[in-house]
């Protein structure tokens, strides 16, 4: 923004103009940005959160705490960056009630849904399908995870020892999102025998488990 487009701006609006201003600055031609994640949730404790950027070289970008409760970590990586890079944001730990703030980076926000003294607050997630059935020869599936709210975050991990033979099953998002999964072949773990069942376990803010998805791997 130019002093010419300052003043003007401050002009109209002293004699009683209604001015609407987006935000000087963007990403510059040809730059683009893709952040590994669109937020997260963490416990009352606080803790860390690592943002992979992906943008061209020559795009720069910089990591901005939206609350005062999140800063970048005070060592490396940096707060800002050139092209691919990782910041790590840092949530302080929370005293009071269920909080919601972001982080700015590379002109893009995510959200930090941090419990609190009320647990996850009013946050609630159905999922869909809560049950699968899967042939002998294993195969991938997927459900679906529906809070009453965007900003409820939640994480999802096989129990075990269901972990044995349900594999790429760690995940976590924030509002509604997809889990996927994959079963392994029946002949696999022979200790574990067809019919088995194992069950994902999704959890909240707090890392309290709050409901599970079921699948059963037949003969």
């Amino acid at each position: 923004m130019t002093r010419r487009t300052r003043l003007a701006v401050l002009f109209a609006s002293a004699i009683g103009g209604a001015v609407t201003l987006a935000a000087c600055g963007g990403p510059g031609p040809g730059c683009h940005y893709a952040l590994s994640t669109r937020g997260e949730g963490l416990p009352a404790t606080g803790g860390d959160v690592q943002v992979k950027v992906e943008a061209p070289a020559g795009c720069t970008w910089v990591f901005q705490g939206d609350v005062p409760w999140v800063n970048v970590h005070n060592a490396p990586p940096a707060p800002s960056g050139n092209g691919n890079g990782t910041v790590v944001a840092t949530v302080a730990a929370n005293a009071g009630t269920r909080r919601v703030g972001t982080a700015t980076i590379g002109y893009q926000q995510i959200t930090l849904d941090q419990a609190g003294t009320d647990g996850a607050g009013s946050c609630t997630f159905q999922l869909f399908p809560l049950t699968a059935t899967i042939g002998p020869s294993g195969g991938t599936g997927a459900f679906a995870i529906v809070p009453n709210a965007q900003d409820c975050s939640w994480w999802v991990e096989a129990r075990t020892p269901d972990d044995d033979w349900i594999d790429n099953d760690f995940h976590k998002g924030i509002g509604t999102g997809v889990s996927t999964y994959t079963v392994v072949p029946g002949t696999t773990f022979p200790a574990l025998p067809l019919p088995r069942t194992g069950r994902l376990g999704v959890h909240n803010s707090t890392n309290a488990q709050i409901a599970q998805h079921e699948i059963t791997e037949t003969p």
